[in-house]
């Protein structure tokens, strides 16, 4: 079977916290300068966005197997670009809604649409930084597969040649050589 690193466990607890607080940084960069990320940095909002991580990147690898084991063969050709649309509308959509929770639960007040744009275009970038890793270790895997089965024939075939090499030795006439150099000698 094989094993795509977007499934390995540490890389699904790890990654997710990592980039969760590098794009709370990249929003609050976007919507304030570099003086001013210290006065607005707020440990709940980083807490709340690693959470929104999370929930982005679980979503698009439930999406990643669905469509492994479900998707019918007339569209594999079709397949980056319906994951690709698939993944983020629905990656998307829940880190909206999950956003939108949080401001109207949590903090209490509505969320403007500025903060919705910039929070929506990061999780689109998320999305296809996701699937271009996804992409990546697929067809690295196809090509170490194909190279694999390369060297297994070339393999077979310098045991061939081996077997070959063992066979054409002929046992008589080598004892006849043994005992006209044992004469000579």
């Amino acid at each position: 079977m094989k094993r795509y690193f977007i499934h390995n466990p540490f890389f699904r607890l790890i990654a997710p916290a990592v980039y969760g607080v590098l794009s709370y940084f990249l929003i609050l960069l976007i919507n304030n300068n570099v003086t001013q990320v210290y006065d607005f940095y707020s440990s709940e909002e980083v807490y709340s966005n690693i959470a929104l991580t999370y929930l982005s990147y679980e979503s698009i690898r439930l999406v990643i197997l669905m469509l492994d084991r479900f998707l019918p063969e007339d569209y594999r050709k079709m397949r980056m670009a319906l994951q690709l649309i698939i993944t983020t509308i629905i990656s998307v959509g829940l880190v909206l809604m999950g956003l939108n929770l949080y401001f109207k639960y949590v903090v209490g007040f509505t969320v403007s649409t500025t903060q919705i744009l910039t929070v929506g275009i990061v999780y689109i970038v998320t999305s296809l930084l996701y699937n271009i890793l996804y992409f990546s270790n697929h067809y690295l895997q196809k090509e170490n597969t194909v190279k694999i089965n390369a060297e297994k024939q070339h393999r077979e075939v310098l045991e061939m040649e081996m077997l070959e090499f063992k066979n054409d030795i002929n046992p008589d006439l080598l004892f006849e050589s043994l005992e006209s150099l044992i004469n000579l000698i």
